[in-house]
């Protein structure tokens, strides 16, 4: 299955668009790309966080089927890997981990609700039990959860110190290129990410 970076921003600026009809997905990872940007919506996330949420599941999916299928470096995983694996298993595995522990970073504006967020975690839930329960166990299938699972662990793992849930510290509000009033704690999704490492690029000239 061929799956590149060019194709990651594809699927992550349609999904944020937020105005293109979702179609009936044509392959395991499309399927979790769309049910990544419905988990958004369920759990109340903005624009903003939510770019980082599509970012991370179609990460950790690229870097579980590059250690099975090596094509392209990896982004955050290292390792050495079963090479045939189930990559649907893997693609369950490493979509599932990587939304749910995005989705639920934070209960504050741009955040959604903890009661939104349990909503859209089952919805995750229910996608990867359907698509294992479809695999005939083996081992093949067993080491596909492990290595999806491991993807999205790294990925997690590299993005606990991004910042994405710090509060900004920014005038409520302007006029006339004036700050009126104190500085006054904003989560940033609402403002801005003035803290936040970026994700995919690796320095300022674009290297991956």
């Amino acid at each position: 299955m061929r799956l590149d970076i060019k194709r990651i921003e594809l699927l992550a600026i349609i999904a944020v668009a937020g105005s293109v009809t979702v179609c009936a997905a044509a392959d395991p990872v499309s399927t979790w790309n769309e049910l990544a940007v419905q988990a958004t919506l369920t759990a109340g996330e903005g624009a903003v966080p939510q770019s980082r949420t599509l970012a991370m599941v179609q990460i950790a999916i690229h870097d579980a089927l590059n250690s099975i299928e090596p094509r392209y470096r990896r982004y955050a995983l290292t390792g050495d890997f079963q090479i045939g694996a189930s990559t649907e298993a893997a693609i369950a595995a490493a979509g599932h981990d990587a939304l749910v522990a995005a989705i639920t970073l934070a209960a504050s504006a741009g955040f959604g609700t903890r009661a939104q967020q349990a909503t859209a975690v089952r919805q995750a839930d229910a996608e990867r039990d359907a698509e294992l329960a479809a695999i005939p166990e083996s081992r093949v299938k067993s080491a596909g959860i492990a290595i999806g699972q491991a993807a999205a662990a790294a990925i997690v793992n590299l993005r606990t110190t991004d910042h994405a849930a710090s509060a900004s510290q920014v005038p409520h509000c302007r006029a006339h290129g004036r700050a009126i009033g104190n500085p006054h704690p904003i989560p940033i999704p609402p403002v801005q990410w003035e803290f936040r490492v970026v994700s995919l690029l690796r320095s300022p000239d674009g290297d991956l």
